[in-house]
């Protein structure tokens, strides 16, 4: 009985003795989902979603945002849904003058000059950008040998080319800049307010 008791011990020990030199691995830092869209061709979610994780890693504040890259149909579809919902809660607001103002200035994508990026907001302030929804049409160059398409506001539309990886490098950048951009002016715009604050 004696000899099986320091046996355990013993082990019991060289367990402890084995582990305590071990470092211990830091938590890892949380990293906002990257996704595509089923129909994306595996190259362009590739090159997409390595680099954005890449962006990501190198900050907190974009580490937070959700990325998705979508195919034409899928991101048509969720603009859509965004708008729709956005509609649905100003005809809610329609009898309230106040309420429907605020509603007109709390749109739920940040404003953008890319009508294939959507920077989805969230509900409360300070409304930072926590999902970006992009076109895997971003990433290809213009079909030359097509005719564009002029649309209802006489925009010119090119057809899309072939998927050229260094959009990839040259959006994934502007996106990065836009978020990070969006979060410290917000951030900004909330301590000046605070400041001018009556006591």
């Amino acid at each position: 009985m004696k000899l099986f008791v320091l046996l355990t011990l013993s082990a019991v020990v060289a367990a402890g003795q084995s582990t305590s030199g071990t470092a211990v691995a830091e938590p890892k830092a949380y990293q906002a989902p990257i996704s595509c869209t089923a129909s994306v061709p595996a190259r362009v979610c590739k090159s997409a979603t390595d680099e954005f994780s890449i962006l990501q890693q190198g900050s907190k504040v974009f580490a937070q945002v959700e990325i998705v890259i979508a195919d034409s149909e899928s991101f048509k579809k969720e603009n859509d849904r965004v708008e729709a919902r956005h509609d649905r809660e100003l005809k809610a607001a329609a009898g309230n003058s106040a309420g429907f103002i605020g509603l007109l200035n709390h749109h739920p994508t940040a404003p953008s000059a890319l009508d294939s990026v959507l920077f989805v907001l969230e509900d409360q302030e300070p409304r930072k950008i926590v999902k970006v929804v992009i076109s895997s049409n971003l990433f290809r160059g213009v079909n030359l040998k097509e005719k564009p398409v002029v649309d209802k506001d006489n925009v010119i539309h090119f057809p899309p080319g072939e998927f050229e990886p260094l959009l990839v490098d040259t959006w994934s950048k502007y996106i990065f800049g836009y978020v990070e951009a969006w979060f410290w002016g917000r951030l900004e715009q909330k301590t000046e307010d605070s400041t001018r604050a009556p006591k």
